[in-house]
């Protein structure tokens, strides 16, 4: 929903690295913009993709049940659910009709990335044992039957995953294959780092595209800031679609627990948070909470450790299109549309939505949450808590202080 300035890189990046050939996408009945522009590129590259309405994956009477931008958060927040699971059902019965094979079901904003690094691999698995031993982790680090190909090399992922099931490594094998997520941090890196061996033709959007302008991320193994673990599922293995229960175990009987251990796994999604223009772009139906500014700046602060394992995809993908397609198609990126103003206030500006009476942009339960000295609760619950009631004793400091 009105993410067209995330989903050009991320269209470029999987087209690249998967190869992604095949993409169904629902347009959210209350986007302010279209993605049409945008996916017609890809069309042009050989790229089938379809643009489905709610009415092609929901029932008559919840799709014709508008719901209103005034509507109460947790009514927003209950369609946001029904339309994702729904959707997601219908993707995988496509798919399958379809005759397609690996299938992923991930927002804008997150990457398939392989969870090695395959430039100077040996080093980078030496580094990871010292991490494994100093943290006391319990799993054991996954070993491959070869070393991992780059991001750079085109259609590599296919590849990989073929090689590895062939070899007969047990993470390959599932018709699901659960993939833990690192979430990255909104804190800047400086522009020599941002353009670190980025081919000359695209320095300039360099600084726009999320998978070099982000690096710092959450500490590997913790679920509470990556969050839950997502999948890719071999429909041509599968002969049941039931209804999903969950967009972190989308089918209970094949797909695993969604907290894989991220030391075992040889898949993983990198999740951007962004900017908190970015995130805050959407008039999402998480707003209230998840997509609160609170929430951003708990996700943003805690970044420190780096990974720049997918920065690779970008000289491969100029390398393979050449300089001048390459930047037709990253057109775009990172730039909100013409008219762009971010769906809910900045609180650092006078227009505070913390204290608006006629902004519904308040966090969902914030005087529950302010009200209590301690949160009952969840892992990720009792953590956000406890940030939120930081944040709000120390409102009025700057930014500055926290990223």
């Amino acid at each position: 929903m009105d993410d067209n300035h995330r989903l050009t890189e991320w269209l470029a990046y999987h087209y690249h690295v998967l190869p992604l050939r095949t993409l169904l996408v629902a347009v959210d009945p209350r986007s302010k913009t279209s993605p049409t522009k945008v996916l017609n590129r890809w069309r042009r590259m050989g790229l089938y993709i379809e643009e489905w309405n709610d009415q092609q994956f929901l029932k008559p009477e919840i799709a014709n049940n508008i719901i209103p931008d005034d509507a109460e958060l947790q009514i927003k927040r209950d369609r946001h659910r029904i339309r994702q699971k729904n959707f997601y059902r219908k993707c995988l019965e496509t798919f399958k009709r379809m005759e397609r094979t690996w299938v992923t079901l991930i927002d804008t904003d997150e990457f398939l990335m392989y969870n090695h690094r395959a430039e100077r691999y040996e080093e980078w698995e030496q580094h990871q044992q010292e991490i494994h031993t100093a943290r006391r982790y319990k799993g054991r680090r996954i070993a491959l039957s070869q070393p991992p190909p780059s991001p750079a090399d085109p259609g590599g992922m296919i590849r990989y995953l073929h090689r590895e099931q062939v070899a007969g490594h047990p993470y390959f094998q599932p018709p699901c294959i659960s993939c833990p997520r690192l979430q990255f941090g909104a804190k800047e890196s400086t522009r020599d780092e941002a353009y670190h061996k980025v081919p000359p033709p695209i320095l300039p959007t360099a600084d726009r595209l999320d998978t070099l302008r982000y690096r710092r991320h959450a500490e590997r193994q913790d679920f509470v800031k990556n969050g839950l673990s997502k999948s890719i599922l071999d429909v041509s293995r599968i002969d049941k679609f039931p209804r999903i229960q969950s967009l972190h175990r989308p089918i209970k009987e094949i797909c695993s627990a969604p907290w894989k251990d991220e030391w075992s796994s040889g898949l993983r999604i990198n999740h951007y948070l962004g900017s908190w223009e970015a995130y805050s772009f959407r008039d999402d139906s998480r707003r209230g909470g998840e997509r609160s500014y609170e929430g951003w700046v708990f996700k943003a602060m805690d970044a420190e450790e780096t990974d720049d394992n997918i920065r690779p995809w970008i000289r491969g993908f100029v390398k393979t299109h050449g300089p001048d397609k390459s930047k037709e198609l990253l057109q775009g990126s990172g730039l909100p549309p013409r008219g762009y103003q971010a769906a809910a206030s900045n609180p650092n500006n006078n227009n505070n939505y913390y204290y608006s009476n006629t902004l519904n942009w308040t966090i969902l339960f914030l005087d529950e949450i302010l009200g209590v000295n301690e949160t009952k609760g969840n892992d990720n619950r009792v953590a956000f808590d406890s940030f939120v009631r930081d944040f709000h004793l120390r409102k009025n400091q700057s930014l500055e202080g926290i990223l």
